[in-house]
């Protein structure tokens, strides 16, 4: 029995002081992160709010303020969702032509605008403009993972599973807050100052209110992508494999020289954070068939088909390449 007892307080200790390595391993790996990462997560965060805020009140937004019936709210509904898929794919697509920065910038814009219209709208046709005219492509593109992307860019193999355990936890966190939020402002009506311009003196019901913190939460999104959000990726310092299954993000030649430029302090870390600018994306892409001036619209409008024939055969072998995969159908 003495044997025994020592035995487990010794496999005690052992698993106590494991899990405190994995503690530190964390706290290390959560420190190793560029600043870049961090803005993806901040985004990611807004993004969630944006998403579970509206979608948690939606049904009872459309039926109380808007004065539609159960069966014409569930259509209606239905009919966005379709969009959604369908606008989903294009915006994967979208991701893949014109990198994280410019896709999440113009999904935004949109959002903004569809949100706008349906936290300040009062009639019918403003809502289906806002939800079937413009929401597909804003929500949809922006739930398609594209934060997920440029979060794979900025992470090594060592540290991109805690960076997916983070977002995703912040994802469902920020979804949280605004479960909370939406509960805590249903029953709250408000008459809005008359100082106010397009809305003053109106008497907004809690639903609205809260619609107007998503409308907020787009609105910051925007701001922090426009100002803080870059087309980046890290590198190995060393000749080797990338750090993902794509090749390396710029020419082989600018390659070599940040290389051989990398400070002490990036040869420690093991990588370089290369910024994916205009002139490094196009001498980085395949040859391109655009056209010199002087050609004719219809051989620029050729051209234009034919890079996205390229982005559409591209987005079909990865979804070849993902149908093939056993762990996909598990």
């Amino acid at each position: 029995l003495a044997s025994a007892a020592e035995g487990a307080t010794a496999r005690l200790r052992a698993s106590g002081g494991s899990f405190v390595r994995r503690i530190v391993r964390s706290a290390q790996l959560i420190r190793s992160l560029p600043a870049e990462a961090w803005i993806v997560l901040l985004i990611d965060f807004l993004n969630s709010y944006r998403s579970f805020g509206f979608r948690s009140v939606q049904y009872q937004y459309i039926v109380n303020e808007f004065g539609f019936s159960d069966v014409q709210a569930g259509s209606l509904l239905g009919v966005q969702s379709w969009l959604m898929v369908v606008f989903g794919m294009l915006g994967a697509m979208v991701v893949d032509a014109c990198g994280v920065r410019r896709t999440a910038i113009l999904a935004l814009l949109v959002a903004s605008v569809s949100r706008a219209m349906l936290t300040l709208g009062r009639s019918r046709n403003t809502l289906l403009i806002a939800l079937v005219g413009l929401s597909p492509f804003g929500e949809a593109v922006l739930s398609t993972g594209i934060y997920t992307v440029a979060l794979k860019k900025l992470t090594t193999p060592e540290t991109r599973g805690l960076a997916f355990g983070l977002q995703y936890g912040i994802f469902n966190f920020s979804g949280a807050l605004a479960d909370l939020a939406a509960d805590a402002l249903r029953q709250r009506d408000v008459q809005l100052p008359s100082q106010l311009p397009f809305v003053g003196g109106q008497r907004w019901s809690g639903l609205r209110l809260h619609v107007l913190g998503t409308w907020i939460a787009v609105l910051a999104a925007l701001l922090v992508c426009v100002l803080c959000l870059d087309d980046v990726a890290l590198v190995p310092v060393d000749e080797g494999p990338s750090f993902s299954s794509s090749p390396p993000p710029v020419p082989p030649a600018e390659l070599a020289a940040l290389r051989r430029a990398a400070t002490p302090a990036q040869r420690r870390q093991g990588h370089i954070l290369v910024k994916l600018n205009r002139t490094t994306l196009a001498s980085a892409a395949p040859p391109s068939t655009s056209l010199p001036s002087g050609r004719s619209p219809c051989a620029a409008a050729r051209a234009c088909i034919a890079c996205v024939g390229r982005g559409a055969r591209g987005a079909w072998a990865s979804l070849a390449e993902l149908l093939s995969l056993r762990a996909f159908w598990r």
